[in-house]
């Protein structure tokens, strides 16, 4: 088997729907730039071919959201895997889900039945693959036949009763992607197919449970949450719990937990300690003389021991060197 990438033009005819703000071509990749919405940032897609039949795309979102109403050419389909931050993505029945770091989502793209998307923390990374069926299935066949993958199948089996096939964090799929990303330039040509036939015989072979899917919320309940966010940002050392917030923003506590984490990727318990954290660094740096326990007591810790360890958890460092370390860069900036 030629094991060379695909020297047509990857990404293409799939993004011909698209509007692209540039185009660059690098050896095997070729790099779209997308706008971002409301010129809120950019789209970066780096594209190379697999396989004829099958390009991947290594995408970085610097932006609120660069959903375009495109319509995709029929016979593809296309598999989306988050690296980091999170996508929101919004259905047509209004039911809104979140693509975290891990997930793992196939659509048919003229199946399609998303209308809108957005990145929450304005970043996103994830790496794309888009399989054209009928082309690819030929090459699976020629060269890959022992992993006897039918596409069409596959696309039966995901699909019957759904036009978005979601899947939540798995270690086996975390693993191929993470292999993927440390795979050396001078080995992906003959690596990469390889990754993405293990991709599909996984996908083919999954057994969902409920712990699988992705849930979803209603755009009162995430609006909710958000406003949730925004209050715990502004008030980083007032203790309050997962309890009294849900009652004060009228949500089930299971919903607030949940479209908490789905959006920003932690759980609120955990959101809490790095703000007081960061709260706390902040307090050191800008009053040197203030004592350790004194930034401990305005963050809520009335266990000095516990504070340090809590900051070094999120910090890096014992509080104590992180102010020793903070003063002397800044006395060293200044001497400069």
């Amino acid at each position: 088997m030629d094991t060379k990438l695909d020297q047509r033009k990857p990404g293409w005819p799939y993004m011909s729907g698209y509007r692209i703000e540039k185009t660059s071509t690098d050896g095997p990749y070729t790099t779209y730039v997308l706008p971002g919405y409301g010129g809120s940032g950019h789209a970066v897609m780096k594209c190379a071919g697999i396989i004829p039949g099958i390009d991947m795309s290594y995408d970085t979102l610097d932006c609120d959201s660069c959903f375009q109403k495109a319509s995709a050419p029929p016979g593809y389909m296309q598999i989306s895997y988050c690296r980091k931050g999170s996508c929101e993505v919004v259905m047509n029945d209004n039911q809104i889900c979140f693509l975290s770091e891990g997930d793992l989502c196939m659509t048919i793209p003229e199946k399609n039945r998303m209308i809108a998307s957005r990145i929450p923390s304005g970043r996103y990374e994830g790496l794309t693959i888009i399989i054209e069926t009928k082309v690819a299935q030929k090459e699976l066949d020629k060269h890959f036949s022992f992993a006897d993958i039918d596409l069409e199948s596959l696309k039966q089996k995901l699909f019957t009763d759904r036009n978005i096939f979601f899947l939540r964090s798995r270690s086996e799929i975390n693993h191929i992607f993470y292999e993927v990303d440390k795979a050396e330039e001078s080995m992906r040509n003959s690596y990469l197919p390889l990754k993405i036939v293990e991709l599909l015989v996984l996908l083919d072979n999954v057994m969902l449970g409920k712990e699988d899917s992705i849930p979803q919320f209603s755009r009162t309940v995430v609006e909710r949450t958000r406003r949730c966010h925004s209050f715990l940002v502004k008030n980083p050392t007032l203790k309050t719990t997962s309890k009294e917030l849900a009652e004060k923003y009228k949500l089930a506590e299971t919903s607030l937990r949940e479209c908490f984490r789905s959006i920003y990727g932690q759980p609120i318990g955990a959101f809490k300690k790095n703000l007081r954290m960061k709260y706390a660094a902040r307090l050191l740096e800008e009053n040197p003389l203030m004592q350790i326990s004194d930034a401990a007591a305005m963050c809520g810790y009335g266990n000095q021991s516990k504070f340090a360890s809590a900051f070094k958890a999120v910090i890096g460092s014992s509080p104590a060197l992180y102010r020793s370390k903070f003063c002397n860069d800044k006395i060293g900036d200044e001497s400069d």
